[in-house]
């Protein structure tokens, strides 16, 4: 009986019992909001992240998906086919879409200091221009943005 009571009593601190579990479920859906797509990323089971990298309003994580209580939203983006010249330019530039677009164009000319020196909403035309002489010499982020599609470029004025 002494013996059988020297082992119940007997533990070791090096062992202990814990519980966890480990998911392989989820999904990812695409889902529409306003004019913007976005892919909606879920996993089931998995309480850490890797590596997240963040820039402005969206992260990435790499290796696990999700802490607890989190989503991982990034929007779906597309590269809108156009070609611009001549760059640089003195007084017009020439945007000539390369594909066919159903919807307005949005055209933005921003400066280096971040400003907005232009803005215009142009019908879905496969060429137009857009008149920079009043514009000092320096150089201009152009802007263009169509539905789910975006174009961007360094225009250098003369």
């Amino acid at each position: 009986m002494a013996a059988v009571l020297l082992l119940l009593s007997f533990r070791s601190p090096a062992q202990f019992l814990q519980r966890s579990t480990l998911g392989m479920g989820g999904s990812v859906n695409t889902f529409t909001a306003g004019n913007k797509a976005y892919l909606v990323s879920q996993s089931v089971g998995q309480a850490s992240v890797i590596g997240t990298f963040r820039q402005a309003a969206y992260a990435v994580g790499q290796g696990y998906q999700q802490a607890p209580g989190q989503i991982l939203v990034r929007p779906v983006s597309k590269a809108l086919d156009v070609a611009i010249y001549p760059n640089p330019v003195s007084t017009y530039i020439t945007i000539q879409l390369r594909e066919n677009v159903q919807t307005a164009i949005r055209v933005a000319l921003i400066d280096i200091t971040g400003t907005l020196v232009y803005q215009e909403t142009q019908a879905t035309a496969a060429t137009f221009a857009v008149d920079m002489s009043p514009l000092a010499p320096g150089v201009y982020l152009l802007r263009l943005t169509t539905g789910r599609k975006s174009f961007a470029a360094r225009i250098i004025k003369n």
